[in-house]
Order: C-alpha cells, then structure tokens, then sequence
C-alpha cells in the first residue's frame, strides 16, 4: 500500500520519522457519473475562461485575494513557499487528553495512519503508542503541511497511531446557537423507564460499522447493472409508514419488537405524534 507522505511525529524533544497512510477512502463504494449531452451523449466539457481574452491555460493563471469589490492583490505560488515554516510535513504534540475530552463534532473525514518511517523512531512510537493505549489517551497538536496548519488529534487504533484533523473551534457552531428550538418538556419517570429498557435491548459494547451497508449505493450498482444487461427495471417496494401514536403506545410496541428481533425494529417504527421538529439549516462563512 503507497503511503501519502512522509514528515515527523514531534513530542517534546523526541522526534520520530513517520510515513503517513490514508485511512479513509471516501470513494469506496461511490458510484460515479459523467455529465453528457441529452441529445448527442457528448460529454461535458468544463473550460477555464476568461470574460475578456476567452478560453486560457492552467499557466496563465494566477492568484488573487478581493479585498475590495472588484479590486485583487496578486499573490505568487513562490511568495507563498517562502512563508513555509521550518516544521514542514511534521506534527508537533501540545497537549495530552482523555480519548472522551474530544467532542466528535469536531471530527473531519480526514484520518491517516502513522508508522515509523525506518528502524531510527521505532521505539519511542511503540512507547509512546503503548502509553496512550494503557491511560486511553490521546494527543493533539499542530500539523504543519504545504505550509498550511492544522488542528489534529492522535489516538491509539489497535497497532498502530491515527491521526484525525479536527475542525477549528470557529468552523463548529456551538449549540447554543439553535438552543431555543430544543423541547422545553416534562418527562416522566415510566416513560424514562420504558426508554432505557429499549436502549438497553440495543445496547452493544463494541461497534462494527460493517453491520451498516451502503443500500443506496448498492441499489444504484443494481440499476446500472441492470440497464447494461438490458434488464426490466424494477422499483423497490414503497415503505408502509406505521400510524401515528402517542409516545407510551410507541415506546411499548417499540420495545416489543425491539425484543423480539432488533435488527427488525426500523427508524419509521417509532413515529411519535409530537416529534415533529424543524430541520435547522445553517449556512457556513466562506473562506477568505
């Protein structure tokens, strides 16, 4: 397996050389589409133009920052370089924590694995890594790449280390943002009952997301399938929605079936009379 990069792992004065892995493909499983013409099946181009000379070249181009409507500061690729740290392609520890002080919603799909780039820093990874999975830590500091840096967090993953890089504390909004559309209600001690029994049947120690295939994407590998193949399409059968019901009825028939086969209980099975929220769309502050 190619690794993505190489750099340093940086704690205190131990430095160890470390080659970088991707661990997640977001196209695994991804069924891909090209944009084509409906009437000739051409595929569509996109081109690079400008409003006055027309079409140009990916050399021709450069960058520019608006500071004003209408009115650019020209940045060079080279200007840029030049600002590069001496920390390049390295991550730097600053801070130590339970693996629980991290709020998933900081999480970004951009995880890696770390492994020693040569026999030079394999014994401080394999203390360091043993140390963190003893007092289920983890470390968080500073990646430093293509002169841009960012927030990460490394924890222990069975043998080896990954790091997730971690969204900063402006790009997350907080909760208190939305907190006067949360359900001001009362809650009883037998509906509380009830609910904890249900969780309880759903209850597993360990999660393997493998247990959570993919239908839609594998409904659409079917689809292609079968118009290849010159197949009848046939259209799944429509969901038959349960009426709805008020939560004592709903958390019994729930748990019920929960009981007796949980893989069978689906998401539309508790329908609840007064559940019905509105969804919160929140658009985020571009880039600068």
């Amino acid at each position: 397996m190619p690794y993505s990069w190489k750099g340093h792992l940086k704690f205190s004065l131990v430095t160890i050389p470390i080659r970088f892995y991707s661990a997640v493909d977001t196209d695994a499983d991804e069924i891909h589409f090209n944009q084509l013409h409906r009437d000739c099946h051409s595929r569509i181009r996109y081109q690079k133009t400008c409003p006055v000379h027309g079409e140009i070249t990916q050399d021709q181009i450069v960058l520019g920052y608006e500071y004003e409507k209408g009115k650019y500061v020209i940045v060079e690729k080279d200007e840029l370089e030049a600002l590069q740290s001496d920390a390049e392609k390295s991550v730097s520890v600053e801070v130590v924590v339970p693996l629980t002080a991290i709020d998933p919603i900081y999480f970004t799909d951009r995880t890696s694995f770390l492994v020693p780039d040569g026999t030079i820093g394999q014994k401080s990874y394999a203390v360091i890594l043993k140390a963190l999975t003893d007092q289920n830590l983890a470390a968080v500091g500073r990646l430093v790449k293509n002169g841009k840096d960012s927030i990460v967090m490394i924890r222990p993953n069975e043998q080896v280390m990954a790091m997730t890089v971690l969204s900063s504390a402006a790009q997350v909004l907080s909760a208190d943002s939305i907190a006067a559309e949360a359900p001001q209600v009362a809650v009883t001690a037998q509906e509380l009952k009830l609910t904890k029994s249900l969780l309880d049947v759903f209850y597993k120690k360990k999660l393997d997301l493998a247990d959570f295939p993919e239908h839609y994407s594998q409904r659409v590998k079917e689809l292609v399938e079968a118009k290849i193949a010159g197949k009848q399409i046939a259209k799944p059968a429509a969901d038959e929605h349960p009426p709805v019901i008020n939560l004592m009825d709903a958390l019994k028939k729930s748990l019920a079936t929960a009981k007796s086969s949980p893989k069978s209980l689906r998401q539309s099975d508790i329908k609840l009379a007064s559940s019905s929220r509105p969804t919160v769309t929140r658009a985020r502050k571009k880039s600068g």
